[in-house]
């Protein structure tokens, strides 16, 4: 079985496909994100794991159970702009339906009421929006991160260290 955090990346990349209504090409799993200067789509996302930070009191720790986490993930568009209309540009990124800032918007609310199937214990957290920034002026790219989190827990046990496994390696008792 997967790790939780690379099902709760499955199922981004998943969600995005399915609501957004787009191909394995424009929606993918990246490490870290990098455009391919190749690409000829108008939109693509890729979605990539960030940072992980203890959650919760006694920040993240529970005896016994789970240590509860929370999972960045971070989403970066690259849109394509159509600049064959002089003096257009602004007008693309906000343009009703088919620019940036709606894709945003609908990038949002496909994530806003989910729990991935139960692998999170709260509904995923929207944490914000980068600002949008040329990628690539001459081939009318721009960029844009989009950052959620997800809270969950991390099974102890299995690869958990323990004393009596140090002990019993060093030859030391209490």
């Amino acid at each position: 079985m997967p790790s939780p955090e690379n099902l709760i990346l499955q199922y981004f990349v998943l969600g995005l496909r399915l609501k957004l209504n787009l191909a394995e090409t424009q929606v993918f799993p990246s490490i870290l994100p990098l455009l391919d200067p190749e690409w000829g789509d108008a939109v693509q996302i890729q979605v990539s794991p960030g940072a992980i930070q203890p959650y919760g009191p006694g920040e993240g720790a529970q005896a016994g159970g789970a240590i509860l986490v929370r999972q960045f993930i971070i989403l970066t568009v690259y849109y394509r702009l159509n600049l064959d209309q002089p003096g257009r540009s602004d007008t693309i990124l906000t343009e009703n339906t088919n620019g940036l800032t709606d894709l945003v918007t609908r990038i949002r609310a496909v994530f806003q009421q989910t729990f991935l199937n139960e692998t999170v214990f709260e509904r995923i957290r929207y944490e914000g929006d980068g600002q949008t920034t040329w990628e690539d002026g001459d081939l009318g790219i721009v960029k844009r991160q989009i950052t959620f989190s997800a809270a969950y827990g991390q099974p102890i046990g299995g690869d958990s260290l323990t004393d009596a496994e140090l002990t019993q390696q060093i030859g030391v008792t209490g």
